[in-house]
């Protein structure tokens, strides 16, 4: 089974941003910009979907979603713009909606998340809302987000994801995964 993550950065010159566990006041809108790169082609189009801490599954469950939207992939990146959302602490996840179907196909479509911490090692399992979430409020929120392919999980009989007889491998050239797994 293939799984797909993300590395993501939180930072912008002109970023005002909650620390870690923090919202802005109560009622507070804000504006968040999502890039995202990384794509492996301009077919298709970038979905992106907002998760608050009820809506968050693993795998996301994109019906969920607090808020979803869909941007043109050019030249492998896509950009998003979500005014007036509510101040909050989300989960960003997008993915590559290559066939333009609505969902996600987890085996031949990259998709990525917003991840500020270390990504949990092999055998921790997935992480959870709080390792990957960022907190929106105030001045304009920037979310960088890179979408890739990575292989987790041991096939049969198999260690996990890159050690001898696993799954994945070390990418083409030698190295690290991104995201480490």
């Amino acid at each position: 089974m293939i799984e797909l993550l993300a590395v993501a950065l939180i930072s912008s010159p002109a970023t005002v941003e909650v620390p870690s566990g923090e919202t802005a006041p109560s009622g507070e809108v804000t504006l968040l910009i999502v890039e995202t790169v990384g794509y492996a082609s301009d077919e298709g189009c970038a979905v992106l979907c907002l998760f608050d801490r009820e809506g968050w599954s693993m795998p996301p469950r994109i019906e969920s979603a607090v808020r979803t939207d869909t941007a043109a992939i050019v030249d492998l990146a896509a950009g998003f713009e979500v005014d007036g959302l509510p101040a909050g602490r989300y989960v960003a996840w997008v993915f590559h909606d290559a066939d333009r179907d609505g969902t996600w196909d987890e085996s031949d479509e990259y998709s990525g998340m917003s991840a500020p911490g270390t990504p949990p090692s092999p055998g921790q399992g997935p992480p959870g809302f709080d390792s990957l979430c960022f907190a929106a409020g105030g001045a304009a929120t920037v979310v960088r987000i890179t979408v890739g392919e990575i292989a987790q999980g041991p096939p049969e009989g198999g260690p996990p994801g890159g050690a001898p007889g696993g799954a994945g491998g070390p990418p083409p050239g030698g190295g690290t995964p991104p995201g480490g797994f």
